[in-house]
Protein backbone atom coordinates (compact mmCIF):
# COMPACT_ATOMS: atom_id res chain seq x y z
CA UNK A 1 0.00 0.00 0.00
CA UNK A 2 1.38 3.39 -1.03
CA UNK A 3 1.76 5.84 1.85
CA UNK A 4 0.83 9.35 0.67
CA UNK A 5 1.47 12.60 2.52
CA UNK A 6 -1.10 15.15 1.37
CA UNK A 7 -0.18 18.83 1.78
CA UNK A 8 -3.28 20.77 0.75
CA UNK A 9 -3.09 24.56 0.37
CA UNK A 10 -6.63 24.84 1.85
CA UNK A 11 -8.81 22.81 4.19
CA UNK A 12 -11.40 21.88 1.57
CA UNK A 13 -8.78 20.16 -0.60
CA UNK A 14 -7.49 18.26 2.43
CA UNK A 15 -11.01 16.94 3.08
CA UNK A 16 -11.43 16.11 -0.60
CA UNK A 17 -8.14 14.18 -0.58
CA UNK A 18 -9.40 12.18 2.38
CA UNK A 19 -12.77 11.54 0.71
CA UNK A 20 -11.15 10.27 -2.50
CA UNK A 21 -8.62 8.23 -0.54
CA UNK A 22 -11.36 6.49 1.42
CA UNK A 23 -12.67 5.00 -1.82
CA UNK A 24 -9.30 3.46 -2.71
CA UNK A 25 -7.56 0.40 -1.37
CA UNK A 26 -4.13 1.09 -2.88
CA UNK A 27 -3.15 4.17 -0.82
CA UNK A 28 -3.04 5.27 2.81
CA UNK A 29 -3.31 9.02 3.11
CA UNK A 30 -2.19 11.38 5.86
CA UNK A 31 -3.33 14.86 4.88
CA UNK A 32 -2.69 18.30 6.33
CA UNK A 33 -3.83 21.79 5.34
CA UNK A 34 -1.00 24.29 4.89
CA UNK A 35 -0.22 26.72 2.10
CA UNK A 36 3.25 27.40 0.66
CA UNK A 37 5.79 27.93 3.53
CA UNK A 38 3.29 26.64 6.10
CA UNK A 39 2.85 23.48 4.04
CA UNK A 40 6.62 23.09 3.70
CA UNK A 41 7.05 23.45 7.48
CA UNK A 42 4.46 20.71 8.05
CA UNK A 43 6.16 18.38 5.57
CA UNK A 44 9.61 19.03 7.08
CA UNK A 45 8.31 18.32 10.59
CA UNK A 46 7.32 14.78 9.60
CA UNK A 47 9.78 11.92 9.53
CA UNK A 48 10.43 11.10 5.83
CA UNK A 49 10.28 7.39 6.68
CA UNK A 50 6.55 7.77 7.38
CA UNK A 51 5.55 8.35 3.75
CA UNK A 52 6.57 7.38 0.23
CA UNK A 53 5.29 10.30 -1.85
CA UNK A 54 3.83 13.78 -1.38
CA UNK A 55 0.74 15.11 -3.17
CA UNK A 56 0.05 18.87 -3.22
CA UNK A 57 -1.21 21.63 -5.55
CA UNK A 58 -0.08 24.81 -7.32
CA UNK A 59 2.81 26.87 -5.99
CA UNK A 60 3.03 24.69 -2.88
CA UNK A 61 3.92 21.74 -5.15
CA UNK A 62 6.79 23.70 -6.72
CA UNK A 63 8.16 24.69 -3.30
CA UNK A 64 7.95 21.12 -1.94
CA UNK A 65 9.73 19.75 -5.03
CA UNK A 66 12.52 22.23 -4.41
CA UNK A 67 12.96 21.48 -0.70
CA UNK A 68 12.06 17.79 -0.18
CA UNK A 69 13.90 14.67 -1.27
CA UNK A 70 10.68 12.65 -1.66
CA UNK A 71 8.80 12.62 -4.99
CA UNK A 72 6.07 15.27 -5.14
CA UNK A 73 3.00 14.90 -7.35
CA UNK A 74 0.63 17.72 -8.27
CA UNK A 75 -3.18 17.99 -8.26
CA UNK A 76 -3.46 19.78 -11.59
CA UNK A 77 -6.21 22.30 -12.30
CA UNK A 78 -8.43 21.54 -15.28
CA UNK A 79 -9.91 24.11 -17.65
CA UNK A 80 -13.31 23.19 -16.21
CA UNK A 81 -12.12 24.18 -12.71
CA UNK A 82 -11.08 27.60 -13.99
CA UNK A 83 -14.27 28.07 -16.03
CA UNK A 84 -16.47 27.15 -13.08
CA UNK A 85 -14.76 29.79 -10.92
CA UNK A 86 -15.15 32.42 -13.67
CA UNK A 87 -18.86 31.61 -14.05
CA UNK A 88 -19.33 31.84 -10.32
CA UNK A 89 -17.60 35.23 -10.22
CA UNK A 90 -19.82 36.51 -13.05
CA UNK A 91 -22.78 36.06 -10.73
CA UNK A 92 -21.23 38.46 -8.20
CA UNK A 93 -22.28 41.58 -10.05
CA UNK A 94 -19.05 43.55 -9.67
CA UNK A 95 -15.69 43.72 -11.46
CA UNK A 96 -13.26 40.89 -10.84
CA UNK A 97 -9.78 39.85 -11.92
CA UNK A 98 -7.87 36.57 -12.18
CA UNK A 99 -4.55 36.31 -10.32
CA UNK A 100 -2.26 33.47 -9.34
CA UNK A 101 0.89 31.48 -10.03
CA UNK A 102 2.12 31.40 -13.65
CA UNK A 103 0.72 27.94 -14.50
CA UNK A 104 -2.77 28.93 -13.27
CA UNK A 105 -2.70 32.31 -14.97
CA UNK A 106 -1.44 30.84 -18.25
CA UNK A 107 -4.33 28.35 -18.40
CA UNK A 108 -6.83 31.07 -17.43
CA UNK A 109 -5.50 33.42 -20.12
CA UNK A 110 -5.87 30.75 -22.80
CA UNK A 111 -9.42 30.01 -21.66
CA UNK A 112 -10.41 33.69 -21.60
CA UNK A 113 -8.91 34.14 -25.07
CA UNK A 114 -10.94 31.23 -26.46
CA UNK A 115 -14.17 32.47 -24.83
CA UNK A 116 -13.45 36.12 -25.70
CA UNK A 117 -13.55 37.29 -22.07
CA UNK A 118 -11.35 40.25 -22.98
CA UNK A 119 -12.55 42.47 -20.11
CA UNK A 120 -11.15 40.28 -17.31
CA UNK A 121 -7.76 41.55 -16.00
CA UNK A 122 -5.21 38.74 -15.50
CA UNK A 123 -2.30 39.22 -13.07
CA UNK A 124 0.72 36.97 -12.45
CA UNK A 125 1.62 36.45 -8.78
CA UNK A 126 4.91 34.59 -8.17
CA UNK A 127 4.65 34.27 -4.39
CA UNK A 128 4.35 36.10 -1.10
CA UNK A 129 6.72 38.85 -2.22
CA UNK A 130 4.27 39.89 -4.96
CA UNK A 131 1.16 40.04 -2.76
CA UNK A 132 1.22 43.74 -1.89
CA UNK A 133 1.89 44.88 -5.45
CA UNK A 134 -0.84 42.57 -6.82
CA UNK A 135 -3.32 43.94 -4.27
CA UNK A 136 -2.32 47.52 -5.10
CA UNK A 137 -2.94 46.84 -8.80
CA UNK A 138 -6.39 45.40 -8.03
CA UNK A 139 -7.31 48.50 -6.05
CA UNK A 140 -6.06 50.80 -8.80
CA UNK A 141 -8.38 48.95 -11.21
CA UNK A 142 -11.28 49.40 -8.72
CA UNK A 143 -11.72 45.63 -8.48
CA UNK A 144 -13.50 44.23 -5.40
CA UNK A 145 -13.15 40.50 -6.14
CA UNK A 146 -10.26 38.30 -7.23
CA UNK A 147 -10.37 34.77 -8.68
CA UNK A 148 -7.26 32.64 -8.28
CA UNK A 149 -5.00 30.39 -6.22
CA UNK A 150 -5.39 29.96 -2.47
CA UNK A 151 -2.47 32.27 -1.63
CA UNK A 152 -3.82 35.31 -3.46
CA UNK A 153 -7.47 34.70 -2.50
CA UNK A 154 -6.58 34.23 1.18
CA UNK A 155 -4.46 37.41 1.15
CA UNK A 156 -7.24 39.33 -0.64
CA UNK A 157 -9.85 38.27 1.94
CA UNK A 158 -7.57 39.33 4.78
CA UNK A 159 -7.29 42.80 3.21
CA UNK A 160 -10.98 43.46 2.64
CA UNK A 161 -11.59 42.06 -0.87
CA UNK A 162 -13.94 39.27 -1.80
CA UNK A 163 -12.32 36.25 -3.43
CA UNK A 164 -13.25 33.06 -5.25
CA UNK A 165 -10.80 30.20 -5.07
CA UNK A 166 -10.29 28.05 -8.16
CA UNK A 167 -11.07 24.70 -6.58
CA UNK A 168 -10.08 21.20 -7.61
CA UNK A 169 -12.61 18.39 -7.89
CA UNK A 170 -12.39 14.69 -7.07
CA UNK A 171 -11.22 13.77 -10.59
CA UNK A 172 -8.21 16.08 -10.27
CA UNK A 173 -7.25 14.46 -6.97
CA UNK A 174 -7.84 10.95 -8.30
CA UNK A 175 -5.57 11.67 -11.29
CA UNK A 176 -2.76 12.78 -8.96
CA UNK A 177 -3.17 9.62 -6.86
CA UNK A 178 -3.20 7.45 -10.00
CA UNK A 179 0.05 9.00 -11.19
CA UNK A 180 1.71 8.40 -7.81
CA UNK A 181 0.50 4.79 -7.64
CA UNK A 182 1.69 4.02 -11.16
CA UNK A 183 5.11 5.46 -10.40
CA UNK A 184 5.49 3.69 -7.05
CA UNK A 185 3.52 0.49 -7.56
CA UNK A 186 6.43 -1.68 -6.46
CA UNK A 187 6.22 -0.22 -2.89
CA UNK A 188 2.78 -1.72 -2.18
CA UNK A 189 4.01 -4.68 -0.12
CA UNK A 190 6.76 -2.87 1.81
CA UNK A 191 7.02 -1.70 5.43
CA UNK A 192 4.06 -3.69 6.75
CA UNK A 193 5.60 -3.85 10.20
CA UNK A 194 5.87 -0.04 10.33
CA UNK A 195 2.18 0.26 9.46
CA UNK A 196 1.28 -1.98 12.40
CA UNK A 197 3.48 0.17 14.64
CA UNK A 198 1.68 3.35 13.61
CA UNK A 199 -1.71 1.70 14.13
CA UNK A 200 -0.66 0.78 17.67
CA UNK A 201 0.46 4.36 18.44
CA UNK A 202 -2.93 5.72 17.45
CA UNK A 203 -4.52 3.64 20.24
CA UNK A 204 -2.17 4.95 22.94
CA UNK A 205 -3.57 8.00 24.73
CA UNK A 206 -0.40 9.16 26.54
CA UNK A 207 2.07 11.24 24.48
CA UNK A 208 5.46 12.84 25.15
CA UNK A 209 6.47 16.10 23.47
CA UNK A 210 9.83 17.82 24.10
CA UNK A 211 10.39 21.45 23.03
CA UNK A 212 13.34 23.79 23.17
CA UNK A 213 13.00 27.35 24.46
CA UNK A 214 12.03 28.62 21.02
CA UNK A 215 9.20 26.08 20.64
CA UNK A 216 11.04 23.76 18.23
CA UNK A 217 9.99 20.12 18.55
CA UNK A 218 12.96 18.05 19.72
CA UNK A 219 11.00 14.84 20.19
CA UNK A 220 7.43 13.60 19.86
CA UNK A 221 6.01 10.09 20.05
CA UNK A 222 2.50 11.23 19.10
CA UNK A 223 1.07 9.48 16.01
CA UNK A 224 0.13 11.54 12.98
CA UNK A 225 -3.55 11.70 13.93
CA UNK A 226 -2.80 13.48 17.22
CA UNK A 227 0.55 15.20 16.51
CA UNK A 228 -0.76 18.66 15.64
CA UNK A 229 -3.10 18.80 18.65
CA UNK A 230 -0.41 17.57 21.07
CA UNK A 231 2.21 19.96 19.70
CA UNK A 232 -0.25 22.87 19.95
CA UNK A 233 -1.06 21.95 23.55
CA UNK A 234 2.65 21.92 24.44
CA UNK A 235 3.45 25.19 22.66
CA UNK A 236 0.52 27.00 24.26
CA UNK A 237 1.75 26.04 27.73
CA UNK A 238 5.45 26.67 27.00
CA UNK A 239 5.56 30.37 28.12
CA UNK A 240 4.06 29.45 31.52
CA UNK A 241 6.61 26.62 32.00
CA UNK A 242 9.51 28.92 31.08
CA UNK A 243 8.20 31.55 33.48
CA UNK A 244 7.08 29.41 36.45
CA UNK A 245 8.44 25.88 36.03
CA UNK A 246 6.28 22.79 36.59
CA UNK A 247 2.69 22.99 35.36
CA UNK A 248 -0.35 20.70 35.63
CA UNK A 249 -3.35 21.90 33.65
CA UNK A 250 -6.48 20.84 31.79
CA UNK A 251 -6.71 22.19 28.25
CA UNK A 252 -8.71 21.82 25.01
CA UNK A 253 -7.05 22.26 21.61
CA UNK A 254 -8.18 21.44 18.08
CA UNK A 255 -11.28 19.57 19.26
CA UNK A 256 -9.20 17.37 21.64
CA UNK A 257 -9.17 17.54 25.45
CA UNK A 258 -5.91 16.99 27.36
CA UNK A 259 -4.43 16.71 30.81
CA UNK A 260 -0.94 18.22 30.50
CA UNK A 261 1.96 17.84 32.96
CA UNK A 262 5.06 19.85 32.09
CA UNK A 263 8.50 20.26 33.62
CA UNK A 264 11.95 21.60 32.82
CA UNK A 265 14.83 19.33 31.87
CA UNK A 266 18.36 19.87 30.56
CA UNK A 267 19.85 18.87 27.23
CA UNK A 268 23.61 19.41 27.37
CA UNK A 269 23.87 23.01 28.60
CA UNK A 270 20.47 24.09 27.36
CA UNK A 271 17.10 23.79 28.99
CA UNK A 272 14.39 21.78 27.31
CA UNK A 273 10.76 21.35 28.28
CA UNK A 274 9.06 17.96 28.62
CA UNK A 275 5.28 17.68 28.26
CA UNK A 276 3.45 14.54 29.37
CA UNK A 277 0.11 14.78 27.54
CA UNK A 278 -2.84 12.49 28.19
CA UNK A 279 -5.77 12.72 25.79
CA UNK A 280 -8.99 12.39 27.74
CA UNK A 281 -12.24 10.75 26.68
CA UNK A 282 -14.49 12.93 24.51
CA UNK A 283 -16.55 15.32 26.59
CA UNK A 284 -14.78 14.58 29.91
CA UNK A 285 -13.27 18.05 30.45
CA UNK A 286 -15.40 19.86 27.92
CA UNK A 287 -17.90 20.85 30.62
CA UNK A 288 -16.84 22.48 33.88
CA UNK A 289 -19.76 23.82 35.92
CA UNK A 290 -21.93 23.80 32.81
CA UNK A 291 -19.33 25.51 30.61
CA UNK A 292 -17.97 24.53 27.18
CA UNK A 293 -14.35 25.47 26.52
CA UNK A 294 -12.76 26.55 23.24
CA UNK A 295 -9.49 28.14 22.13
CA UNK A 296 -9.23 30.78 19.42
CA UNK A 297 -7.50 28.39 17.01
CA UNK A 298 -10.62 26.19 17.02
CA UNK A 299 -12.77 29.02 15.69
CA UNK A 300 -13.29 29.90 12.04
CA UNK A 301 -14.43 33.41 11.15
CA UNK A 302 -15.61 32.38 7.67
CA UNK A 303 -19.32 32.73 8.51
CA UNK A 304 -18.93 36.28 9.82
CA UNK A 305 -16.62 37.41 7.03
CA UNK A 306 -18.98 35.97 4.41
CA UNK A 307 -22.28 37.33 5.72
CA UNK A 308 -21.19 40.46 7.60
CA UNK A 309 -17.90 41.45 5.98
CA UNK A 310 -19.16 43.29 2.88
CA UNK A 311 -19.47 46.99 2.22
CA UNK A 312 -23.25 46.81 2.81
CA UNK A 313 -22.55 45.81 6.42
CA UNK A 314 -20.08 48.62 7.14
CA UNK A 315 -21.87 49.50 10.40
CA UNK A 316 -21.49 45.91 11.69
CA UNK A 317 -17.82 45.91 10.69
CA UNK A 318 -17.21 49.13 12.64
CA UNK A 319 -19.03 47.83 15.68
CA UNK A 320 -17.10 44.57 15.57
CA UNK A 321 -13.90 46.59 15.83
CA UNK A 322 -15.24 48.22 19.00
CA UNK A 323 -16.41 44.87 20.37
CA UNK A 324 -12.93 43.37 20.15
CA UNK A 325 -11.65 45.86 22.72
CA UNK A 326 -14.74 46.07 24.94
CA UNK A 327 -14.88 44.33 28.27
CA UNK A 328 -18.62 43.59 27.81
CA UNK A 329 -20.64 43.07 24.62
CA UNK A 330 -24.38 42.48 24.05
CA UNK A 331 -25.43 40.84 20.76
CA UNK A 332 -29.16 41.03 20.01
CA UNK A 333 -30.96 39.61 17.00
CA UNK A 334 -33.53 37.17 15.68
CA UNK A 335 -32.97 33.39 15.46
CA UNK A 336 -30.60 32.39 12.68
CA UNK A 337 -28.74 35.69 12.38
CA UNK A 338 -25.46 34.14 13.50
CA UNK A 339 -25.14 35.55 17.03
CA UNK A 340 -23.07 32.55 18.21
CA UNK A 341 -20.67 32.95 15.29
CA UNK A 342 -20.39 36.70 15.91
CA UNK A 343 -19.58 36.08 19.58
CA UNK A 344 -16.86 33.57 18.71
CA UNK A 345 -15.48 35.93 16.04
CA UNK A 346 -15.29 38.82 18.54
CA UNK A 347 -13.35 36.57 20.90
CA UNK A 348 -11.02 34.99 18.33
CA UNK A 349 -10.06 38.28 16.62
CA UNK A 350 -9.99 40.57 19.64
CA UNK A 351 -7.66 41.57 22.44
CA UNK A 352 -8.76 38.55 24.51
CA UNK A 353 -7.90 35.89 21.89
CA UNK A 354 -5.15 34.39 24.07
CA UNK A 355 -7.76 33.59 26.72
CA UNK A 356 -10.07 30.56 26.72
CA UNK A 357 -13.66 30.99 25.52
CA UNK A 358 -16.18 29.62 28.05
CA UNK A 359 -19.67 29.31 26.59
CA UNK A 360 -22.49 29.20 29.13
CA UNK A 361 -25.56 27.92 27.28
CA UNK A 362 -28.47 29.42 29.23
CA UNK A 363 -30.87 27.31 27.17
CA UNK A 364 -29.64 24.13 28.89
CA UNK A 365 -28.37 25.68 32.13
CA UNK A 366 -30.05 24.18 35.19
CA UNK A 367 -30.44 25.92 38.52
CA UNK A 368 -27.78 23.64 40.04
CA UNK A 369 -25.34 24.35 37.21
CA UNK A 370 -25.85 28.10 37.62
CA UNK A 371 -25.36 27.83 41.37
CA UNK A 372 -22.12 25.85 40.83
CA UNK A 373 -20.94 28.47 38.36
CA UNK A 374 -21.32 31.20 40.99
CA UNK A 375 -20.38 29.28 44.16
CA UNK A 376 -17.98 26.46 43.24
CA UNK A 377 -14.32 26.86 44.10
CA UNK A 378 -13.48 25.20 40.77
CA UNK A 379 -15.53 27.69 38.75
CA UNK A 380 -13.45 29.54 36.11
CA UNK A 381 -15.72 32.57 36.56
CA UNK A 382 -13.28 34.01 39.10
CA UNK A 383 -10.08 33.00 37.30
CA UNK A 384 -8.13 35.21 34.93
CA UNK A 385 -7.64 34.43 31.26
CA UNK A 386 -11.22 33.69 30.18
CA UNK A 387 -13.88 35.14 27.89
CA UNK A 388 -17.40 34.25 29.08
CA UNK A 389 -20.15 33.96 26.48
CA UNK A 390 -23.62 33.79 28.03
CA UNK A 391 -25.62 32.36 25.14
CA UNK A 392 -29.34 33.31 25.11
CA UNK A 393 -29.12 35.41 28.27
CA UNK A 394 -32.85 36.18 28.04
CA UNK A 395 -33.49 32.65 29.37
CA UNK A 396 -31.85 33.46 32.71
CA UNK A 397 -34.53 34.22 35.25
CA UNK A 398 -34.46 37.81 36.65
CA UNK A 399 -32.90 36.69 39.94
CA UNK A 400 -30.04 34.89 38.18
CA UNK A 401 -29.44 37.90 35.95
CA UNK A 402 -29.31 40.24 38.96
CA UNK A 403 -26.81 37.93 40.71
CA UNK A 404 -24.53 38.04 37.70
CA UNK A 405 -24.82 41.81 37.37
CA UNK A 406 -24.11 42.24 41.09
CA UNK A 407 -20.89 40.22 40.80
CA UNK A 408 -19.78 42.43 37.94
CA UNK A 409 -20.63 45.69 39.70
CA UNK A 410 -18.91 44.60 42.94
CA UNK A 411 -15.69 43.86 41.03
CA UNK A 412 -15.73 40.15 41.94
CA UNK A 413 -14.91 39.15 38.36
CA UNK A 414 -11.32 39.54 37.05
CA UNK A 415 -10.81 42.81 35.19
CA UNK A 416 -8.92 41.12 32.34
CA UNK A 417 -11.86 38.85 31.46
CA UNK A 418 -14.36 39.73 28.74
CA UNK A 419 -18.12 39.03 28.93
CA UNK A 420 -20.35 38.54 25.90
CA UNK A 421 -24.14 38.18 26.14
CA UNK A 422 -26.44 37.12 23.31
CA UNK A 423 -30.16 37.83 23.42
CA UNK A 424 -32.46 36.08 20.96
CA UNK A 425 -35.28 38.39 19.90
CA UNK A 426 -38.50 37.19 18.30
CA UNK A 427 -39.71 38.99 15.22
CA UNK A 428 -41.97 41.42 17.09
CA UNK A 429 -40.18 41.28 20.45
CA UNK A 430 -41.38 40.27 23.90
CA UNK A 431 -41.29 41.98 27.28
CA UNK A 432 -38.83 39.35 28.57
CA UNK A 433 -36.37 40.00 25.76
CA UNK A 434 -36.67 43.78 26.08
CA UNK A 435 -36.22 43.62 29.87
CA UNK A 436 -33.07 41.50 29.50
CA UNK A 437 -31.45 43.84 26.99
CA UNK A 438 -32.42 46.96 28.95
CA UNK A 439 -31.13 45.60 32.28
CA UNK A 440 -27.83 44.31 30.89
CA UNK A 441 -27.17 47.49 28.90
CA UNK A 442 -28.07 49.85 31.75
CA UNK A 443 -26.20 47.95 34.50
CA UNK A 444 -23.07 46.77 32.68
CA UNK A 445 -21.04 49.21 30.51
CA UNK A 446 -21.36 47.39 27.17
CA UNK A 447 -21.03 47.71 23.42
CA UNK A 448 -24.40 46.89 21.82
CA UNK A 449 -24.38 44.93 18.54
CA UNK A 450 -27.83 44.65 16.91
CA UNK A 451 -27.99 42.23 14.00
CA UNK A 452 -30.34 42.98 11.11
CA UNK A 453 -32.70 40.17 9.96
CA UNK A 454 -32.25 38.91 6.41
CA UNK A 455 -35.59 40.36 5.26
CA UNK A 456 -34.02 43.81 5.77
CA UNK A 457 -31.06 42.77 3.57
CA UNK A 458 -32.95 41.44 0.54
CA UNK A 459 -30.78 43.47 -1.85
CA UNK A 460 -27.65 41.65 -0.58
CA UNK A 461 -28.95 38.14 -1.32
CA UNK A 462 -27.31 37.78 -4.80
CA UNK A 463 -23.87 38.61 -3.34
CA UNK A 464 -24.41 36.42 -0.26
CA UNK A 465 -25.46 33.48 -2.44
CA UNK A 466 -22.41 33.89 -4.69
CA UNK A 467 -20.03 33.95 -1.71
CA UNK A 468 -21.71 30.93 -0.12
CA UNK A 469 -21.56 28.89 -3.34
CA UNK A 470 -17.88 29.78 -3.61
CA UNK A 471 -17.21 28.55 -0.05
CA UNK A 472 -19.00 25.27 -0.80
CA UNK A 473 -16.88 24.90 -3.93
CA UNK A 474 -13.72 25.40 -1.86
CA UNK A 475 -14.76 22.44 0.30
CA UNK A 476 -14.41 20.40 -2.89
CA UNK A 477 -17.58 18.30 -2.79
CA UNK A 478 -20.35 20.49 -4.25
CA UNK A 479 -20.13 23.16 -6.90
CA UNK A 480 -22.56 25.38 -8.79
CA UNK A 481 -21.82 28.40 -10.98
CA UNK A 482 -24.91 30.30 -9.87
CA UNK A 483 -28.71 30.43 -9.75
CA UNK A 484 -31.05 31.20 -12.63
CA UNK A 485 -32.35 34.82 -12.52
CA UNK A 486 -35.94 33.78 -11.82
CA UNK A 487 -34.69 31.56 -8.98
CA UNK A 488 -32.78 34.51 -7.51
CA UNK A 489 -35.99 36.55 -7.61
CA UNK A 490 -37.71 33.79 -5.63
CA UNK A 491 -34.98 34.01 -3.00
CA UNK A 492 -35.42 37.77 -2.79
CA UNK A 493 -39.19 37.39 -2.50
CA UNK A 494 -39.05 35.07 0.53
CA UNK A 495 -39.47 36.48 4.06
CA UNK A 496 -36.72 34.33 5.67
CA UNK A 497 -38.08 33.88 9.20
CA UNK A 498 -34.98 31.74 9.96
CA UNK A 499 -32.67 34.43 8.53
CA UNK A 500 -29.14 33.58 7.34
CA UNK A 501 -29.10 30.08 8.84
CA UNK A 502 -32.26 29.32 6.89
CA UNK A 503 -30.70 30.70 3.70
CA UNK A 504 -27.69 28.41 4.22
CA UNK A 505 -29.99 25.43 4.77
CA UNK A 506 -31.93 26.18 1.56
CA UNK A 507 -28.71 26.54 -0.44
CA UNK A 508 -27.41 23.25 1.03
CA UNK A 509 -30.60 21.51 -0.13
CA UNK A 510 -30.33 23.06 -3.60
CA UNK A 511 -26.70 21.95 -3.96
CA UNK A 512 -27.71 18.40 -2.98
CA UNK A 513 -30.43 18.14 -5.62
CA UNK A 514 -28.62 20.03 -8.40
CA UNK A 515 -26.54 18.20 -11.01
CA UNK A 516 -26.29 21.09 -13.50
CA UNK A 517 -23.94 24.08 -13.60
CA UNK A 518 -26.72 26.49 -12.63
CA UNK A 519 -29.36 25.90 -9.94
CA UNK A 520 -32.74 25.92 -11.65
CA UNK A 521 -35.59 28.26 -10.70
CA UNK A 522 -38.08 25.41 -10.23
CA UNK A 523 -35.73 23.77 -7.71
CA UNK A 524 -35.56 27.06 -5.77
CA UNK A 525 -39.35 27.35 -5.82
CA UNK A 526 -39.78 23.79 -4.51
CA UNK A 527 -37.21 24.29 -1.72
CA UNK A 528 -38.92 27.50 -0.57
CA UNK A 529 -42.32 25.78 -0.58
CA UNK A 530 -40.86 23.20 1.82
CA UNK A 531 -39.57 26.01 4.04
CA UNK A 532 -43.01 27.69 4.16
CA UNK A 533 -44.94 24.67 5.49
CA UNK A 534 -45.53 26.16 8.97
CA UNK A 535 -49.13 27.24 9.79
CA UNK A 536 -49.71 30.92 9.07
CA UNK A 537 -50.49 33.07 12.10
CA UNK A 538 -51.15 36.31 10.25
CA UNK A 539 -52.36 37.35 6.84
CA UNK A 540 -51.61 41.06 7.17
CA UNK A 541 -48.28 42.61 6.27
CA UNK A 542 -45.65 42.87 9.01
CA UNK A 543 -47.05 45.39 11.54
CA UNK A 544 -43.49 46.50 12.15
CA UNK A 545 -43.09 47.43 8.47
CA UNK A 546 -41.35 50.75 7.87
CA UNK A 547 -43.92 53.01 6.21
CA UNK A 548 -41.55 55.96 5.83
CA UNK A 549 -40.47 54.78 2.39
CA UNK A 550 -41.55 55.16 -1.25
CA UNK A 551 -44.86 53.44 -2.05
CA UNK A 552 -43.30 51.02 -4.58
CA UNK A 553 -41.01 49.61 -1.87
CA UNK A 554 -43.92 49.07 0.54
CA UNK A 555 -45.95 47.37 -2.22
CA UNK A 556 -43.00 45.10 -3.05
CA UNK A 557 -42.73 44.04 0.63
CA UNK A 558 -46.46 43.22 0.73
CA UNK A 559 -46.16 41.19 -2.48
CA UNK A 560 -43.16 39.28 -1.11
CA UNK A 561 -45.04 38.52 2.11
CA UNK A 562 -48.05 37.16 0.28
CA UNK A 563 -45.90 35.14 -2.12
CA UNK A 564 -44.10 33.55 0.84
CA UNK A 565 -47.42 32.74 2.54
CA UNK A 566 -48.67 31.02 -0.61
CA UNK A 567 -45.69 28.70 -0.84
CA UNK A 568 -43.97 30.77 -3.59
CA UNK A 569 -46.88 30.03 -5.99
CA UNK A 570 -47.27 33.19 -8.06
CA UNK A 571 -50.73 32.43 -9.42
CA UNK A 572 -52.20 31.88 -5.96
CA UNK A 573 -50.49 34.97 -4.51
CA UNK A 574 -51.69 37.15 -7.39
CA UNK A 575 -55.25 35.86 -6.96
CA UNK A 576 -55.17 36.63 -3.21
CA UNK A 577 -53.92 40.18 -3.91
CA UNK A 578 -56.47 40.75 -6.64
CA UNK A 579 -53.89 41.42 -9.35
CA UNK A 580 -52.72 39.49 -12.39
CA UNK A 581 -49.57 37.41 -12.34
CA UNK A 582 -47.84 39.81 -14.75
CA UNK A 583 -48.45 42.74 -12.41
CA UNK A 584 -47.11 40.75 -9.45
CA UNK A 585 -43.97 39.86 -11.38
CA UNK A 586 -43.54 43.51 -12.43
CA UNK A 587 -43.60 44.73 -8.81
CA UNK A 588 -40.97 42.17 -7.78
CA UNK A 589 -38.74 42.69 -10.79
CA UNK A 590 -38.85 46.51 -10.60
CA UNK A 591 -38.02 46.62 -6.88
CA UNK A 592 -35.24 44.04 -7.24
CA UNK A 593 -33.56 46.13 -9.94
CA UNK A 594 -33.75 49.29 -7.82
CA UNK A 595 -32.25 47.58 -4.79
CA UNK A 596 -29.16 46.41 -6.61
Amino acid sequence: MLRVLGIAPYEGLRELMETVAELREDIRLTAYAGNFHEGLAIAQSIDPSEYDVVVSRGGTTDLLREKLSAPVFSVELSYFDILNAIKLAQGYGGRFAIAGFPRTVTAAAMLCDILQYNDIPILVNNGEEDMESTLATLRQLDISMVVGDFMITDYARAHGLHAILITSDSKDVANAFDEAVRYFSYFQDMRRDVDYYHEALVLVRRRIVVLDRGGRVLFSDAPASARNACTTAAKRLLPAVIRSGRQNVLRRYGGHSFSVSADVSRRDREECYVFDITELDQGAPARISGIRLKNSDEISGDFVRMFYGGAAQADIVRRLENCRRARAVIIAGEPGTGKDSLAEYIYATGEYAQSVLCTVDCESLTADMFRNLLDSGDSPLYDRGYVFFFRRAELLDPAQRRQLIQLYREGALPVRNQMIFSVQESRHGTEREAACVEELFSEIPSVMLRVQPLRRRIHEIPSLVTLYLNEEGIKGLRRAAGIEPEGMSYLQSFLWPGNIRQLCRVLDVLLQVTNTAYIRADAVQMALRDEAWQPRTEDAPDPGMDLDRPLNQIIADVVRAKLSQEGMTQARAADELGICRTTLWKYLKTETKKSR
